[in-house]
């Protein structure tokens, strides 16, 4: 069984978020009423197998895993340089997970207050796969 559980990737970008932003909100499910800003809602969004990822003895021994992180910020003077600080950590954590950034959609200011950015990462996992040890 792979250590590439949705639960380990969660609480390790959590932790990696919290250590650099100790203020930001964090959570696993998007909210459209944040709670206090910072906030960085990090869910998994696709967690499959597909022909692409069958073994050579027919077997689905591999699957897909892609997380989908929201970061916004409602900061007054710098809402842009939050988010993006946010997001580098949030890079760094994923990268170190070995996990490919895939996109980032930069929502910007909406609601006259809030400045939002939201990104991907993918990573194809085998069931042998581990978390690396130095995490």
């Amino acid at each position: 069984m792979s250590g590439y559980t949705r639960n380990a990737v969660y609480n390790y970008v959590y932790d990696k978020v919290i250590e650099a932003f100790p203020n930001a909100y964090v959570s696993g499910m998007y909210e459209p009423v944040v709670p206090n800003f910072p906030a960085v809602f990090i869910r998994e969004i696709g967690n499959f197998s597909n022909q692409e990822n069958v073994t050579f003895s027919g077997s689905q021994g591999v699957w897909t895993s892609t997380f989908e992180v929201q970061i916004q910020s409602n900061k007054t003077d710098t809402p842009m340089s939050e988010v993006y600080g946010i997001f580098e950590v949030v890079k760094e954590a994923f990268s170190s997970l070995f996990y490919i950034h895939i996109n980032t959609n930069n929502i910007g200011t909406y609601d006259n207050e809030n400045y939002r950015i939201v990104a991907s990462f993918r990573k194809v996992i085998g069931k042998a796969d581990e978390m690396p040890s130095n995490n």
